[in-house]
């Protein structure tokens, strides 16, 4: 049994592809077994989770395959979709662009975008109890599960400040909640008071804890940093004038699929490789290819191949992929053309290299040539113009009036503009998303024209 560690996956990541298809299949066995057939396979029409459906009916020819509509792929994704027998398709509730309104746009990274989102948060709640325009129609928006308010708020906060700990996290910011609750209920009747209002406490604890002033634990700033700081976009999370979060992708693709899970109580095969992100990784040195325990039973089975692998299998076993991938041809180093294997070539489609969601934002600032609003202008540019036009001012339902935008006494300054931008009937309104951003860290980091 290989160990789940980095090095573990680099050794299953450097093996051929004949024993890792072998490996892979012994995993599908597994999960297939394990929940006596009531499986499927999460379907993006993307060329991984195409390879995995290939694979995992090689052995289960009618396992159902699950396909989440959310309006945001590629035609030429959707058109083989529906080319692919014993297909369910489930959509979301909600429109992208309402998406956006309510929760923010996605942009840098799942875990920028939701550090983001909470450090920003005055209640800690997923959707911020605000009144906002639909469609003409002014709606509530509902106050969700509080997820973990205080912890999160203030971990979110100490990453885009650089001062998130590698160790005694948990500890620190324990001793913090608890010393702040015991002040709020002296403040509001003694010791034995009932009161705890996070909304309060959290202003005065998680500032002091982010800023490294809180002084009942230690100073933080003496303690070696995390990994997972993200001081870097502090600017953005307190200056951009419009919501930012990776709400998207809750809403557009778990949502329904979860709400399938809980209809058929069927468990997924997923096609994600852990060589992606680094929460990929991680989540594969914790869980593993197939997480039989816990809220998220997955299974993974392709997670330590790369996307070589993909490609060698597409093109071994003839598995059809749409057409917006283009070919499948091997680059040298030099990006030229090779007719024939050797050291330092690598296969390349000619087309897209990723085909997610079509107006996805997230990593886009770390492509390097042709970025994919970029080729999205070239070939598809209706959609290219609905992404990058449109786009409006609205009041912010979440501003305070007379609250002041100096830094407070611990160094955190609140996001509080009194107009936000949001999509509207003419477009998503990205460029100007992409044009304040490059007014921060300069012109060259989302190229999009």
């Amino acid at each position: 049994m290989m160990e789940r560690t980095k090095d573990g996956l680099r050794i299953l990541q450097a093996l051929p592809l004949d024993i890792k298809v072998e490996l892979s299949k012994k995993r599908i066995r597994e999960w297939y077994e394990y929940f006596d057939g009531m499986a499927y396979v999460s379907f993006s029409g993307g060329k991984d989770s195409s390879v995995l459906l290939h694979l995992v009916r090689s052995i289960y020819p009618d396992i159902p395959a699950v396909f989440c509509d959310t309006g945001l792929e590629y035609p030429e994704i959707k058109s083989h979709v529906y080319t692919v027998p014993n297909t369910e398709i489930v959509r979301p509730k909600m429109m992208f662009n309402d998406v956006i309104t309510v929760y923010g746009y996605p942009i840098v990274s799942k875990e920028v975008a939701e550090a983001i989102y909470f450090a920003r948060s005055k209640s800690g709640v997923k959707s911020d109890r605000s009144k906002i325009e639909l469609h003409g129609d002014r709606v509530i928006v509902p106050k969700e599960k509080v997820v973990d308010t205080k912890r999160q708020i203030i971990r979110m906060r100490l990453g885009l400040l650089g001062k998130r700990p590698v160790e005694g996290e948990k500890e620190i910011i324990d001793s913090i909640i608890d010393e702040e609750n015991k002040k709020k209920r002296l403040e509001q009747g003694g010791e034995n008071s009932e009161g705890n209002d996070s909304a309060i406490v959290a202003m005065s604890y998680y500032r002091k804890m982010l800023m490294g002033k809180y002084t009942g634990y230690g100073d933080i700033n003496n303690l070696k940093k995390s990994q997972f700081n993200k001081e870097k976009w502090l600017t953005l999370a307190q200056n951009a004038p419009f919501r930012i979060s990776a709400e998207c992708c809750h809403i557009m693709k778990k949502a329904p699929v979860n709400a399938y899970k809980a209809r058929t109580k069927r468990r997924p095969y997923i096609g994600m490789l852990a060589e992606e992100s680094r929460m990929r990784k991680q989540a594969w040195i914790r869980r593993g290819c197939n997480a039989f325990c816990g809220r998220r039973q997955t299974s993974n089975p392709l997670s330590f191949w790369t996307e070589q692998d993909i490609l060698q299998y597409i093109l071994r076993y003839g598995v059809e992929i749409p057409s917006v991938y283009g070919n499948i041809v091997r680059q040298d180093k030099e990006g030229q053309l090779a007719i024939s294997e050797v050291e330092g070539t690598k296969l390349v489609t000619t087309g897209a290299n990723r085909t997610g969601c079509v107006f996805c934002g997230f990593g886009m600032h770390l492509e390097k040539g042709e970025t994919r609003f970029q080729r999205l202008q070239r070939t598809h540019p209706r959609l290219y113009e609905y992404a990058i036009g449109g786009g409006k001012w609205i009041d912010n339902p979440d501003y305070i009036q007379g609250l002041s935008c100096e830094p407070d006494e611990y160094g955190w300054i609140p996001w509080n503009p009194e107009r936000i931008w949001v999509p509207d009937k003419h477009g998503l309104g990205f460029g100007f998303v992409f044009d304040k951003g490059n007014e921060i860290y300069g012109r060259e980091m989302w190229r999009y024209k």
